[in-house]
């Protein structure tokens, strides 16, 4: 019987089947799609194999006619850039930020919230001040600021406001433009 020392409690038992491992290290990098045979439970109703879309396929997505596809595309790059900054990088580098500023101005609530999510995300720490200046040459700033001014939705209006904080820690040319348009939003 092994034993795990706890600060409160001195020595607990704890048995070998109990124990959590470690996941083992991730591979490179790689962008490919996942293997068409991971699992059951990629298997769709029609028997069709399913696979995640990369990176460049959800960016594409964005621009869909369909707001299903916005806002399923959205929300999936929301979760796909939390914490991660090769990511966020790389959808700098496909032109995934002038499409999130545009998603901005959809008429679909959860789609405005997905894009100022994404913004936010793509915008947070000082490692992403490319980021920064990238929604602001898309004219990001400006379409949070009319956000803000015209929807009712709280949560549209909370990511939008954690999506300006995050790009007011940048340099101070992009400081003043975020103050600047705040002094505007105020009057």
């Amino acid at each position: 019987m092994k034993f795990v020392e706890a600060e409160r409690y001195g020595a607990v038992p704890l048995l070998q089947d109990e124990m959590v491992r470690e996941s083992p290290p991730l591979p490179d990098r790689d962008d490919s799609p996942p293997p068409i045979h991971r699992t059951h439970l990629l298997k769709g109703k029609d028997g069709l194999h399913w696979r995640d879309p990369t990176l460049r396929e959800v960016i594409e997505y964005l621009d869909s006619a369909d707001k299903v596809e916005q806002l399923n595309a959205s929300g999936y790059l929301q979760h796909l850039t939390f914490n991660d900054n090769a990511i966020k990088e790389e959808t700098r580098e496909l032109k995934g930020i002038p499409k999130l500023v545009k998603l901005l101005g959809s008429d679909v609530t959860d789609i405005q919230k997905n894009a100022c999510g994404c913004l936010k995300n793509l915008s947070f720490g000082k490692e992403n001040d490319s980021n920064k200046r990238a929604i602001r040459a898309a004219g990001g700033i400006t379409a949070l600021i009319a956000l803000l001014r015209q929807t009712p939705d709280a949560h549209v209006r909370e990511e939008a406001t954690a999506a300006l904080w995050n790009l007011s820690s940048c340099d101070v040319s992009l400081l003043h433009s975020v103050s600047s348009h705040f002094v505007l939003f105020f009057n």
